[in-house]
């Protein structure tokens, strides 16, 4: 019961309490024995079993700490091998010491099929057993015990934590931009276009994004790879924010499973991506992920409308994601497609600029009507930005017109801040719901390491549109040839090189800092296992030799000291051969068939000299088995030493009487 209330949930004790179950029974049964002393000549040898198991719960308790981390930490490259070679040791060291408890079986019923049935039937059932107590028994215990006393849970409800970054109110935009600034409308809560700006990237390494599955991380780096920060969808005053106020605390409990993962949605409408984030010099003022974010791998995060995430966390911090990215261009059929209700009004809101909806209502292509599909709108929308609109990072603005208006009529230039408001309140003349996202977009993919890297040169702001069926979806009216690429800088050429360390591998050998000084969280088996499939993966060639050396060293050890406490255990069983008249030494054994077969089975009771002499009345053998007989009585009753040589003479010996026996048999 004390495992399940104090670590409810985790896989790692459940397995321990597993294995060490039939070594409490075990041990129980052997302390009972003692105290009755109904046995003494075996009492040594149930001491001896006691001693074994007390032996193997101190080694469960080692390998529990080696797993799940002891302070000061310790690499798990070493503490998973330690842990393992700790359990495969202890499980037959504990087998030598146990205690023969079973009776003999039947000789005619005995057969191997029917015994390996059994022990398969044995095993099905304790499996079962165990699997029922451990999921209903155990944990209905707990919940009566917790009830009655509180303070036997292990976590106690605490005061729900302030936000860890709320929205800071920003004065309007007068000056010039000359960064993208997409983290610092995360922390404002407000993004408004600029009226003129000189946007230069640095080419600084934003955050680098690895997807566990490499072949579909091949598959996304032909297309942009959109990594949403978070979203607005209330157009006021010439900038773009949140319609709704407030956030709240999600936590792995929320789903109503705690397993780790903060869950954001539980059924996305397509295939889902898990990826590993490592993300520079962060403030906590959200968490970036691949667009269409489902789950965060991480015991909590503060979310606020617009699927903005933060934690209490900064500096150079590392954490894995699910999402189910939608991208309209990649969909199929999209003029079947159609536009889905949010909920929220403000999503729909027209803009209050008359050259918007001038430009709608003039433009041939781009009027409302209803015979047009979605598909051909935002086509419509798509061709006339990029017919009438330059890409630019430049803009010298114009103080008689706002900013969104001098992009549309003025100088008719801009980036992708304007050309996503644009096509996001174009599109709400048309009824669609739309909001405006920000984040960074590119294909910037290291095949050798897996791993997308994204820069202040990939910052990048997209229309979402709401789709039935499938929610958010990316509808990005930037020039294709300009995504990831902010100042339409041309890709670099990387050096390809498998045996170079990747930066993204320096990056994490820097230990993230945790945010806070909490205790750490309980190491989940699945989770070691996640992340030690997840090094593998991305080692090079050399490294991954290595580690294969070191592995295949280690399991050549642990294959000898089995086979070791194997032939330990089989020459055991030969010394102990005369235990019973069940089990007797291969030559004996056959002298008994062959002359049952002959006509003289042996009767309950006498001694092996007595049955030789009644052979010998009926003339079925001579003197020649009187040395096998006074061999078999001293190694029986005088401890004296095995000759496997004399054995086996006698068991030739043995044989050839048989086939003496069948040929008379003949003749008769």
């Amino acid at each position: 019961v004390a495992g399940p209330l104090y670590y409810k949930g985790a896989p790692l004790p459940t397995v321990l309490c597993f294995i060490t179950l039939p070594h409490l029974l075990a041990a129980t049964q052997c302390f009972w024995e003692i105290a009755l002393g109904k046995d003494p000549a075996q009492q040594n040898l149930r001491m001896r079993t006691v001693v074994f198991t007390v032996a193997f719960y101190a080694a469960m308790g080692l390998v529990f700490v080696l797993l799940r981390g002891a302070e000061p930490a310790i690499s798990a490259w070493i503490t998973g091998p330690l842990a393992i070679l700790v359990l495969v040791a202890a499980l037959p060291a504990w087998d030598l010491a146990r205690v023969t408890r079973l009776k003999p079986a039947h000789p005619k019923r005995a057969t191997p099929a029917r015994i390996l049935t059994r022990r398969i039937l044995l095993v099905c059932a304790v499996l079962g057993m165990v699997a029922a107590l451990f999921t209903g028994v155990l944990p209905a215990a707990a919940e009566k015990l917790c009830a009655v006393s509180p303070r036997w849970r292990a976590k106690v409800a605490t005061p729900e934590k302030p936000a860890p970054h709320p929205p800071q109110p920003s004065a309007p935009h007068g000056g010039e931009a000359n960064r993208p600034g997409m983290d610092s409308s995360a922390l404002t809560g407000r993004h408004e276009l600029p009226p003129k700006s000189n946007i230069q990237s640095t080419g600084t390494v934003q955050l680098y994004l690895r997807p566990h599955d490499r072949i579909a991380a091949g598959h996304m780096a032909a297309a942009p790879v959109y990594v949403r920060s978070h979203a607005f969808d209330a157009w006021k005053d010439g900038a773009w924010e949140s319609s709704v106020r407030g956030g709240q605390w999600l936590t792995d409990k929320t789903d109503g499973v705690e397993d780790g993962i903060t869950t954001l949605q539980k059924k996305p409408p397509v295939r889902v991506i898990t990826h590993t984030v490592f993300l520079n010099d962060a403030d906590g003022s959200t968490l970036p992920a691949l667009h269409g974010i489902a789950a965060y791998k991480l015991p909590a995060v503060y979310a606020l409308p617009g699927d903005l995430c933060q934690m209490q966390a900064a500096g150079n911090i590392r954490y894995d994601a699910v999402s189910a990215p939608i991208i309209w261009d990649a969909l199929p059929d999209p003029a079947q497609l159609r536009a889905g209700n949010s909920g929220n009004p403000a999503q729909l809101h027209i803009s209050d600029s008359k050259i918007i909806q001038h430009t709608i209502f003039t433009e041939a292509t781009l009027r409302p009507e209803t015979n047009r599909s979605l598909n051909t709108q935002i086509a419509g929308v798509r061709q006339w930005l990029r017919s009438n609109i330059r890409y630019s990072t430049v803009m010298k603005g114009n103080p008689n017109l706002t900013a969104l208006d001098n992009f549309l009529t003025g100088e008719r230039q801009g980036y992708c801040d304007f050309y996503a408001a644009a096509g996001a309140l174009m599109l709400r003349i048309y009824e669609v719901p739309t909001r405006v996202a920000y984040g960074f977009a590119g294909n910037d993919y290291d095949p050798d390491t897996g791993v997308f890297t994204f820069t202040d040169e990939s910052a990048h702001a997209w229309t979402e549109v709401f789709l039935e069926s499938y929610g958010w979806t990316v509808c990005d009216f930037t020039p294709p040839e300009k995504i990831g690429h902010l100042n339409g800088a041309k890709e670099k050429e990387k050096e390809k090189n498998p045996f170079k360390e990747s930066a993204y591998e320096a990056q994490q050998q820097k230990k993230p800092e945790a945010p806070d000084n909490k205790k750490p969280e309980e190491f989940p088996l699945t989770a070691w296992w996640n992340d030690m499939v997840e090094k593998v993966l991305a080692m090079n060639p050399l490294e991954l030799t290595r580690q294969g050396v070191m592995w295949l060293s280690l399991a050549a050890v642990v294959l000898f000291a089995l086979r070791w406490l194997r032939s330990k255990s089989k020459a055991s069983e030969d010394d102990d051969a005369f235990a019973g008249d069940e089990r007797q030494p291969a030559y004996f054994a056959e002298f008994l068939r062959v002359f049952q077969e002959a006509g003289c089975p042996r009767a309950g009771g006498i001694t092996p000299r007595e049955y030789l002499a009644a052979v010998q009345r009926r003339g079925l053998a001579g003197a020649e088995f009187t040395p096998m007989i006074h061999y078999h009585y001293g190694r029986r009753y005088a401890d004296a030493s095995r000759d496997r040589g004399q054995e086996a003479g006698y068991l030739s010996l043995v044989r050839d009487s048989e086939q003496r026996l069948s040929q008379f048999r003949a003749r008769a």
